[in-house]
Protein backbone atom coordinates (compact mmCIF):
# COMPACT_ATOMS: atom_id res chain seq x y z
CA UNK A 1 0.00 0.00 0.00
CA UNK A 2 1.74 3.18 -1.11
CA UNK A 3 1.65 5.93 1.50
CA UNK A 4 -1.45 8.06 1.06
CA UNK A 5 -2.93 5.79 -1.62
CA UNK A 6 -5.54 3.05 -1.61
CA UNK A 7 -4.26 -0.47 -1.13
CA UNK A 8 -4.39 -3.71 -3.03
CA UNK A 9 -3.44 -7.18 -1.83
CA UNK A 10 -1.25 -9.51 -3.83
CA UNK A 11 -0.05 -13.07 -3.54
CA UNK A 12 3.51 -14.22 -2.91
CA UNK A 13 4.29 -17.71 -4.14
CA UNK A 14 6.78 -20.02 -2.50
CA UNK A 15 7.42 -23.75 -2.40
CA UNK A 16 6.77 -23.70 1.35
CA UNK A 17 3.21 -23.57 2.68
CA UNK A 18 3.05 -20.43 4.82
CA UNK A 19 -0.05 -20.09 6.97
CA UNK A 20 0.44 -16.61 8.41
CA UNK A 21 2.48 -13.40 8.14
CA UNK A 22 4.54 -14.67 11.10
CA UNK A 23 5.35 -17.84 9.13
CA UNK A 24 6.46 -15.64 6.21
CA UNK A 25 8.77 -13.60 8.46
CA UNK A 26 10.24 -16.74 10.01
CA UNK A 27 10.76 -18.41 6.61
CA UNK A 28 12.10 -15.37 4.70
CA UNK A 29 14.07 -14.08 7.71
CA UNK A 30 14.64 -10.46 6.60
CA UNK A 31 17.73 -8.69 7.97
CA UNK A 32 17.56 -5.28 6.27
CA UNK A 33 14.81 -2.70 5.95
CA UNK A 34 13.96 0.68 4.56
CA UNK A 35 10.82 2.61 5.29
CA UNK A 36 8.76 5.37 3.73
CA UNK A 37 7.10 8.20 5.60
CA UNK A 38 4.07 9.95 4.16
CA UNK A 39 3.89 13.57 5.29
CA UNK A 40 1.13 14.64 2.84
CA UNK A 41 3.67 16.73 0.87
CA UNK A 42 5.86 13.95 -0.44
CA UNK A 43 7.09 10.49 0.41
CA UNK A 44 10.67 9.97 1.50
CA UNK A 45 12.46 6.64 1.90
CA UNK A 46 14.74 6.31 4.91
CA UNK A 47 17.16 3.84 6.45
CA UNK A 48 18.29 3.37 10.04
CA UNK A 49 21.19 1.88 11.96
CA UNK A 50 21.66 -1.89 11.95
CA UNK A 51 20.80 -2.09 15.65
CA UNK A 52 17.55 -0.14 15.16
CA UNK A 53 16.66 -2.31 12.15
CA UNK A 54 17.08 -5.41 14.32
CA UNK A 55 14.82 -3.88 16.97
CA UNK A 56 12.14 -2.97 14.37
CA UNK A 57 12.21 -6.50 12.92
CA UNK A 58 11.93 -8.00 16.41
CA UNK A 59 9.01 -5.68 17.31
CA UNK A 60 7.13 -6.39 14.06
CA UNK A 61 7.54 -10.15 14.62
CA UNK A 62 6.26 -9.72 18.19
CA UNK A 63 3.18 -7.81 17.01
CA UNK A 64 2.22 -10.24 14.23
CA UNK A 65 2.81 -13.18 16.57
CA UNK A 66 -0.36 -12.14 18.39
CA UNK A 67 -3.94 -12.52 17.25
CA UNK A 68 -4.96 -9.66 14.90
CA UNK A 69 -7.08 -6.90 16.44
CA UNK A 70 -9.21 -6.65 13.31
CA UNK A 71 -10.03 -8.94 10.37
CA UNK A 72 -11.91 -7.65 7.35
CA UNK A 73 -12.47 -8.61 3.71
CA UNK A 74 -11.96 -5.03 2.53
CA UNK A 75 -9.29 -2.46 3.19
CA UNK A 76 -10.24 0.00 5.90
CA UNK A 77 -10.57 3.75 5.47
CA UNK A 78 -7.39 5.14 7.00
CA UNK A 79 -4.41 7.34 6.25
CA UNK A 80 -1.14 5.62 5.42
CA UNK A 81 1.65 6.78 7.73
CA UNK A 82 4.54 4.36 7.14
CA UNK A 83 5.51 1.61 4.72
CA UNK A 84 8.25 -0.74 5.89
CA UNK A 85 10.10 -2.73 3.22
CA UNK A 86 11.96 -5.81 4.47
CA UNK A 87 14.84 -7.46 2.56
CA UNK A 88 17.58 -10.00 3.26
CA UNK A 89 20.24 -7.37 2.47
CA UNK A 90 20.53 -3.94 0.87
CA UNK A 91 20.97 -5.38 -2.64
CA UNK A 92 17.92 -7.64 -2.64
CA UNK A 93 14.46 -6.88 -3.95
CA UNK A 94 11.45 -6.64 -1.66
CA UNK A 95 10.74 -9.68 0.52
CA UNK A 96 7.96 -8.40 2.79
CA UNK A 97 6.01 -5.16 3.14
CA UNK A 98 4.24 -3.88 6.26
CA UNK A 99 1.84 -0.94 6.11
CA UNK A 100 1.02 1.31 9.07
CA UNK A 101 -2.17 3.35 8.92
CA UNK A 102 -4.07 5.70 11.20
CA UNK A 103 -7.87 5.64 11.35
CA UNK A 104 -10.03 8.75 11.72
CA UNK A 105 -10.37 7.89 15.43
CA UNK A 106 -6.57 7.94 15.80
CA UNK A 107 -6.07 4.18 16.09
CA UNK A 108 -2.78 3.07 14.55
CA UNK A 109 -2.96 -0.30 12.79
CA UNK A 110 -0.54 -2.46 10.84
CA UNK A 111 -1.10 -4.98 8.04
CA UNK A 112 1.24 -7.27 6.12
CA UNK A 113 0.94 -7.26 2.33
CA UNK A 114 -0.05 -10.54 0.73
CA UNK A 115 -3.02 -11.65 2.83
CA UNK A 116 -5.58 -13.57 0.81
CA UNK A 117 -9.26 -13.41 1.64
CA UNK A 118 -9.44 -11.47 4.87
CA UNK A 119 -6.99 -8.72 5.75
CA UNK A 120 -5.49 -8.83 9.23
CA UNK A 121 -4.76 -5.63 11.16
CA UNK A 122 -2.78 -5.41 14.39
CA UNK A 123 -2.57 -2.44 16.75
CA UNK A 124 0.82 -0.77 16.40
CA UNK A 125 2.89 -0.64 19.56
CA UNK A 126 4.28 2.65 20.86
CA UNK A 127 7.71 1.02 20.77
CA UNK A 128 7.50 0.45 17.00
CA UNK A 129 6.37 4.04 16.43
CA UNK A 130 9.26 5.33 18.54
CA UNK A 131 11.75 3.26 16.56
CA UNK A 132 10.44 4.70 13.28
CA UNK A 133 10.57 8.31 14.49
Amino acid sequence: MPPGKSSASYTTWTNKHLLSPKDAFDYLNPKYLTYAIDNSQNTSTKTMSTKTQEEVIKEVKKIIGRKPNLKTFQTITATSTYEIYFNNDNKQSLVLQVSLVETKKGTKLMSVAGDLGSINYWKVSDRLLNLLN
